[in-house]
Parts: C-alpha cells; structure tokens; sequence
C-alpha cells in the first residue's frame, strides 16, 4: 500500500510545477532572474484598457506612475477562457495573479511611448486571484457647522 502511495505522488509531481511567490521589490531588482519562470505576483490592480491589467506594489506606485515597477496583465494571455468583464472588478484592487514572466516576448502592450516602459508581462497566466477589497478604520466626515 505505501508503494502505491508513494508511486502516486511521485507520477502526480513530475506534472505539477509550483509558482514562486515573488515581492515586487525583488522583481524589480533583479527581473532577468525570473524570466521564464512561473511567479506569484500580489499587488494594486487598475485596469489597462479593455483587455489589459497592470498589477504593481501598491496604490502609491500607481499614483506616482512609476511605469517601471509594473507588470501587464492581458486577456490574450490567459491560458483558459476569462470572461469578458472580469477584469472589471478587479480595477482599483489588490489581487494575485500566476503566470510566466517574460521581458521580451510581451509585444506592444510592454511599450508606452519612445522611452517609457513596464517592468514586464505576464503569460499562459493560470490564475486571477481576488479582488481583495481595502478593509480598515474609516475616516469620519469632518463636522458640519
């Protein structure tokens, strides 16, 4: 039985490759590192046009349009059918997101001028994790007079 077992989770592990959790400070510094490779990114998401996303660190990065520390995010990069609005809720959210990082083979949708450009793309992406809505103590409006 434990034969069985083992030879079981043995064939099941040669078809599974886990993703790496990457943090964005580590993309950043060093993005050749991860070319290639199956990564977990968790950040702010806005959306990029109507078939794109960009994820990046946090709302600040967005807000200052640090373009350099962001990664797209497109439709025609998952690898099984996404639904035409769903990347609608995911606009102005943290979320996760699993796919293959490349640099080079993101095409277009990694330029955005003559000299600007993003961190990189994500491809055959497996999963769009969230949204994960901002929670926490709530501001009170100031008194009126």
């Amino acid at each position: 039985m434990l034969r069985v077992i083992l030879f079981t989770l043995i064939v099941l592990s040669f078809g599974c490759e886990a993703s790496e959790r990457v943090s964005f400070y580590k993309l950043v510094n060093s993005p050749e590192n991860y070319i290639g490779k199956q990564v977990h990114l968790t950040g702010y998401i806005i959306l990029l046009g109507e078939n794109c996303l960009l994820i990046s660190n946090s709302k600040e990065t967005v807000i200052m349009y640090r373009e350099y520390e962001m990664v797209t995010v497109c439709k025609s990069d998952f690898s099984n059918e996404i639904e035409d609005n769903a990347f609608a809720k995911f606009d102005e959210h943290y979320g996760s997101v699993v796919g293959y990082f490349e640099i080079e083979k993101c095409g277009e949708n990694l330029m955005l001028g003559s000299n600007l450009r993003y961190l990189g793309c994500l491809k055959n992406i497996t999963h769009l994790i969230g949204p994960i809505y901002e929670s926490g103590p709530r501001i009170p409006p100031p008194p009126i007079n």
